[in-house]
Order: structure tokens, then C-alpha cells, then sequence
């Protein structure tokens, strides 16, 4: 409860959306500005450009699937309320389009979360929490984020 933040450093990039951690703990991000793939340098705060995604980017996230070693990306188009999943080739920046999302979701915004023990991933969308079948884009809304409130646990500080 007395923790401060540390800032470690400008990333020298221009705007990042969705950061996940690999499995050698290195953190990627995405640069919307130039829509390129980055590595931070955790103790600089300093981005390396990896390489260009292929395609332009709105809204998106990111999540570490460990079951496959794979980099998932979501991008939400916020003009028409769409989204896509899309691999990530971390050597090179390449992407690969793997599935458009459920069209009965109104995709606003873009939250993306791989959850180990289950195998699932889960979005969210600022409206509702989803939980999406990867293969098929199907999403089933776990959480209505405009009835509910989420309750969050906070540990006591001493």
C-alpha cells in the first residue's frame, strides 16, 4: 500500500496498445502509430521495432498463448464494430488473420486475455467480458459489464 511507481524510461514510440509477456520474459507491444510489433526493454523502457504487422491498426491487445507459443493479437475496428484475432510472428513482425470475431458483439473496444489453466481466451469489449472459441470467433458473453460491477479484491495492507 506505500509502493510507488518506478518510471523506467520513455519507450520512443508513439502510441502502444496491447503489451503481453513471452515466454523468455521479454514484453511486446504494439506501435499503432507505424502498426509494427516492439520488444521493451524492461529496464530501459526503450522499444525495438520488430517488424511491421500488415495491416492497419485502431483499437487492439495483446495475449501470450503458452498451450501454442503463440502471440495473439486483437484488433477492433471502432468504425464499423468489428474485430479480428491475428497471430504474431515475434522473430519478424508478420501477422497472420486467424479469425473474425462474433458480428452479434458491437466490438468497441479491445481487452484480450489467454487464461492458462482452462485453455480459454477471454475479451472484452467495454460493454461485456467474452469468453471466444479461437477457431471459430464465436463469443459468449461471460460478464454484462452495463448490469454488473465487477468487485475487485484488494488485500489489507498491515
Amino acid at each position: 500500500c506505500d509502493e510507488e511507481l518506478t518510471v523506467i524510461g520513455d519507450t520512443e514510440v508513439g502510441n502502444t496498445c496491447g503489451v503481453s509477456f513471452g515466454p523468455d520474459g521479454e514484453l511486446y507491444g504494439v506501435d499503432t502509430s507505424s502498426d509494427v510489433l516492439v520488444v521493451f526493454d524492461t529496464t530501459t523502457g526503450v522499444a525495438t521495432e520488430i517488424g511491421d504487422l500488415g495491416f492497419d491498426l485502431d483499437n487492439c491487445a495483446l495475449t501470450y498463448d503458452c498451450a501454442t507459443d503463440t502471440l495473439i493479437g486483437m484488433h477492433v475496428d471502432t468504425d464499423d464494430n468489428t474485430g479480428i484475432l491475428f497471430s504474431i510472428n515475434v522473430s519478424t513482425g508478420d501477422s497472420t488473420e486467424e479469425v473474425e470475431l462474433d458480428s452479434s458483439v458491437n466490438w468497441t473496444s479491445a481487452g484480450l486475455q489467454y487464461d492458462p489453466p482452462s485453455g480459454l481466451y477471454f475479451a472484452s469489449t467495454g460493454e461485456g467480458v467474452f469468453e471466444v472459441d479461437i477457431t471459430d470467433g464465436v463469443a459468449d458473453e461471460v460478464i454484462d459489464l452495463s448490469t454488473n460491477n465487477l468487485t475487485y479484491i484488494v488485500d489489507t495492507c498491515e
